[in-house]
């Protein structure tokens, strides 16, 4: 009898909805934005943050550019970034195109000629801070979202040091492969392509085969971008090495592109407007804070707090105090960063395991763990095929 009142109906369709999400992957991307501000997980963006904006500057030691190395390079990042994700929500090839100069060309270039030095010495130094920051915090997302356990900060830190060998390969073997391939073709050419006589004929002939090469440059770097997000998550979610991390990514982005395509857009939408309505409210409180703040200080404390003074115009004390207030006024700004990298990988893990879902049938709430067979569920995997055999 219950069933047939509103109540019940109302209940029925609850319970109908719910399982209907359930069935879903897609929903469970958007548990991203709310891991992501895990306070323990902003801590460990915070951190690395900082330890990778301390080893850039490192480069103004000797380096007379504006720019420090951290700040040039992820600014390119962001800009190719950004035109790839523009170009593939609109469908603008030309964009998508654009993007990948920047990273693929107008990146390494820049470096080079404004940080040539810094591009030597630091970019190990850089890769394995971020490696250790976004592993420890692939691990704990997934660890939470795959298995409902909550990770301390402290382990999940030492998972990524006792493997930041392996994440930090991850990262660089992509580069790695498509620098190979252009030193490659790079050295061919200076041999055959000079103008020599019989060696310009043999250059013709072998422009093909660099091609080929360029082809599978042109392949692996977009095969890098698109699943660069899944890189970090496939050693903490497997235990895996550098090379079947990278394997497991290319591999999933070469099985269901489309699928990614739009996973990679909605997380991406909702990461923009989380970061967007974020970045309002930091700026609300810095401009909140030095109105209130300087209401009745008068002119020399609203210089102190707002820089309205030169360096000259205030005494030693108040310009020390000066950039103390830019240091404080700048923590809300750095948090909003923090959380848009505690995103990106917290996003990540879970776009990992639910690609793995789709590609090789293995549930998201399957996580390897110490004690297994690293890189591998060989047992879980085969008893599952079995079963569907069965």
């Amino acid at each position: 009898m219950s069933d047939t009142t509103p109540r019940g109906e109302a209940l029925e369709r609850r319970i109908a909805l719910s399982d209907l999400l359930d069935d879903l992957l897609w929903p469970k991307l958007l548990r991203a934005g709310s891991l992501a501000l895990r306070p323990s997980r902003l801590g460990l963006a915070f951190f690395t943050l900082v330890a990778a904006w301390f080893v850039g500057s490192l480069s103004n030691l000797w380096s007379s550019s504006e720019q420090s190395f951290v700040e040039a390079a992820v600014a390119l990042k962001l800009r190719g970034f950004g035109l790839v994700f523009a170009g593939l929500t609109t469908l603008n090839g030309e964009a998508v195109l654009s993007g990948f100069s920047v990273l693929l060309y107008d990146l390494p270039r820049t470096l080079w000629d404004q940080h040539a030095v810094a591009f030597v010495v630091l970019t190990i130094p850089y890769v394995v801070i971020m490696a250790i920051g976004g592993g420890a915090i692939s691990r704990s997302v997934a660890c939470e979202f795959s298995q409902g356990v909550v990770m301390s900060w402290p382990e999940a830190l030492a998972f990524a040091v006792k493997r930041w060998a392996s994440i930090a390969g991850a990262l660089l073997a992509p580069w790695m492969g498509v620098a190979l391939l252009a030193l490659v073709m790079a050295v061919g050419g200076f041999f055959v392509l000079q103008g020599v006589p019989v060696l310009n004929l043999l250059g013709g002939l072998l422009y093909g085969l660099f091609l080929v090469l360029g082809t599978l440059a042109v392949l692996l770097f977009a095969g890098y971008l698109l699943g660069s997000s899944m890189l970090v998550p496939a050693v903490a979610c497997e235990g895996t090495d550098a090379i079947d991390a990278v394997q497991r990514s290319l591999a999933y982005v070469a099985a269901r592109p489309l699928r990614l395509v739009l996973y990679l857009a909605l997380l991406g939408l909702v990461g923009g407007v989380l970061v967007g309505v974020l970045g309002v409210l930091a700026h609300g409180v810095v401009s909140f804070t030095a109105t209130a703040s300087t209401a009745f200080s008068g002119p020399i404390g609203t210089a102190v707090v707002t820089g309205g003074a030169t360096q000259d115009e205030l005494s030693a004390t108040n310009a020390i105090a000066r950039r103390v207030v830019a240091a404080w006024s700048a923590l809300p700004v750095l948090l909003v960063w923090a959380f848009a990298l505690s995103y990106f990988w917290s996003g990540g893990t879970i776009l990992y395991l639910l690609m793995r879902q789709h590609c090789d049938g293995q549930d998201h709430a399957e996580l390897w763990m110490p004690g297994i067979i690293e890189g591998t569920m060989a047992r879980a995997m085969t008893e599952r095929e079995q079963a569907s055999n069965g």
